[in-house]
């Protein structure tokens, strides 16, 4: 079964979404996401690719890993 469709705006109003699927894949020109408490990813693995730069702001940033940790690049700055 298939749906398929175009929509010039679409809104939905929930107190709960869930989907479950085997494979999701998203395209966007951007994409803009506001959470006003916690946002959270579990995943067996995770792979960011930036063409560009990477830009991460915080008040506090925490990094832990039970292994090695690598920073590769020509320059690192600290302070």
């Amino acid at each position: 079964h298939k749906l398929l469709g175009r929509v010039a705006s679409a809104r939905w109003v929930a107190d709960r979404v869930e989907t479950v699927a085997g494979s999701i894949v998203e395209k966007a020109k951007n994409v803009y996401r506001t959470v006003e408490r916690l946002s959270q990813l579990r995943a067996g693995r995770v792979r960011t690719k930036v063409d560009s730069s990477y830009h991460l702001k915080a008040d506090q940033a925490f990094m832990k890993t039970k292994g090695d940790f690598k920073v590769d690049g020509r320059q690192i700055h600290l302070g």
